[in-house]
This record gives structure tokens, C-alpha cells and sequence, in this order.
């Protein structure tokens, strides 16, 4: 398993020449904008945690100020010391994720819940600004800890031997990656890498989902994750694959982080969900 993780982590050293993308905005059929800039932030009611402190590792934390943190709003963004988007945090809230991927530090426990996050760029508390890239050139999951960096284009996820699925509008070719057998699927959920990329028509990262196999939702309110929890069939949707099913567990919850416009992303033959080749 190690071996195959270290091809995953090899990706660290491989950016994008084209950033990951030109916007920031969550959730699926919502599509709730988030700031790429710490002015925005500001103007928009988020304020800095921890005294203004610093993560090395994501940037300077900032919650919706309105909302405060809790479960009915999961989420941190992180701003570098020269004021862009430098990353994203979600708190899971309930029964703690699989103790795999607890031991292999994709969740941070945080209180009584646990915190899994991306990266958008190195060094946040030291680099200076780079325009080019309005949101970052990498996407790092769980940086010192797990911290496997995401393939930013199809040709690279196929090269880490991702495992390709269904295409949705607005979300693109979804690509799973199995801990354990990639790039084929073992079918048990608590392989199931927690992130799963998505990728446009132009072969470059489009979107990015947590996975969490805890429900986060509740009766009347989404708690900011996709509107509803899925049960294994409708996660399956987003595979082409007959065998698909998550042994050890029922429902998923997922929370989509969206970085292009929607427009990049379509499907073959005006197909717009659970979109395959066989279609």
C-alpha cells in the first residue's frame, strides 16, 4: 500500500503551469461563491481566527462571521500572508471517519470532530503574492499529514492510475482513487481516498469533492454539504462501473468544491448526470 501512495505523493513536485483554476464556490445545485481574496473575505462578513495566527501548512484561517464555526457551517477558508486563497478546511461532525484513514492523517481531530483540507499553494506564511494563479497551482490533501497532492489534469490522474467514472455537467469526468488497489477498485469504503477529483474538457481539474461516510446532513438543512446524503447506489452514479458498491457503509455525504466555470465542463450527447460511454 505504501508503494502505491508514494506514486501519489510524487505528484507534489508536479504543478501546473495554468494554476488550478480562476474561482472558488461550493456545493452542488447551489453553487454559494466563496472569496479568493482576503479583501472579499473582510467585505463579506469572514473574520480571522486564532488572533490572525499563521497555519504553515494552509494559510491564515478565516470563518464566516455571521455564521461562526460549528456544524451548521464546516468551513475554513485560509489566506496567504499577501491576501489570496490558500486553502480549504471541513469539519466532519458525528461518529469518526474509518480508522484507516484516521492512521493514515487525512483527518485531524479537532474537539469532537475531525478536519480534512486541501492546500492551494506552498508556503502560505512566507511567499510573496502570485498573480497568476487567482487560487493557487496545487491541490494538496491534508498537508503534513496524508498530504497527497491531487492530479491538476486527466493525463496525470491516469498516470497515478486513478480510476475513471461518470461525467456530470458542470463537474466534469469524476476520478476515484482506491488506497489499497488502484487503479482498480476494491469496493470497500474505507479505501476510498476522501477527496475525489473531477476533471473538464480540457483535461484540467474542474471540481473536487470531500467524501464522508458520516451523514453531515440533518432535516432542513444541508450543514453547507451536497442537499442531500447518498446512499450507495446514487454514489455509485458517479462510476461506470456495474460491480460498484462501498462495503461498510450505507450513505455518503459530500461537500463540492467547484474552481471553474461550469460551462467547461459538459458531457457527450447533451448528457448531463451520470454521464457514460455506453450512453
Amino acid at each position: 500500500m505504501m508503494m502505491k501512495l508514494a506514486l501519489v505523493l510524487l505528484s507534489a513536485c508536479a504543478v501546473s503551469g495554468a494554476g488550478i483554476g480562476d474561482r472558488l464556490f461550493r456545493t452542488y445545485t447551489r453553487y454559494v461563491s466563496f472569496p479568493t481574496t482576503v479583501q472579499e473575505a473582510m467585505a463579506g462578513g469572514w473574520v480571522p481566527l486564532n488572533g490572525g495566527a499563521c497555519d504553515a501548512r494552509y494559510g491564515v484561517p478565516y470563518v464566516n462571521g455571521t455564521r461562526g464555526l460549528g456544524k451548521h457551517n464546516p468551513t475554513l477558508l485560509y489566506f496567504s500572508r499577501t491576501g489570496e486563497v490558500s486553502g480549504i478546511t471541513v469539519d466532519v461532525h458525528g461518529a469518526a471517519p474509518p480508522q484507516k484513514l484516521i492512521d493514515m492523517r487525512f483527518f485531524e481531530k479537532q474537539g469532537d470532530m475531525y478536519r480534512i483540507g486541501v492546500s492551494f499553494r506552498a508556503d502560505p506564511c512566507t511567499t510573496t503574492s502570485n498573480g497568476t494563479y487567482p487560487i493557487g497551482d496545487r491541490a494538496v490533501v491534508s498537508p503534513g499529514g496524508a498530504n497527497i497532492s491531487l492530479p491538476l489534469t486527466v493525463a496525470a490522474a491516469e498516470a497515478q492510475k486513478w480510476s475513471v467514472g461518470s461525467c456530470f455537467y458542470g463537474m466534469g469526468t469524476h476520478y476515484f482513487y482506491d488506497l489499497t488497489s488502484a487503479p482498480v477498485m476494491s469496493w470497500k469504503a474505507e479505501n476510498v481516498l476522501p477527496i475525489v477529483t473531477m476533471f473538464n474538457n480540457n483535461g484540467d481539474i474542474q471540481a473536487f469533492f470531500f467524501a464522508s461516510w458520516t451523514v453531515q446532513e440533518q432535516i432542513g438543512d444541508a450543514n453547507d454539504w451536497e442537499p442531500v446524503p447518498l446512499p450507495n447506489d446514487l454514489m455509485c452514479k458517479n462510476m461506470c462501473d456495474p460491480a460498484c458498491t462501498f462495503a461498510g457503509t450505507s450513505f455518503w455525504s459530500t461537500y463540492h468544491v467547484y474552481l471553474r466555470d461550469l460551462n467547461l465542463a459538459t458531457c457527450p450527447n447533451n448528457c448531463t448526470i451520470s454521464c457514460c460511454d455506453k450512453q
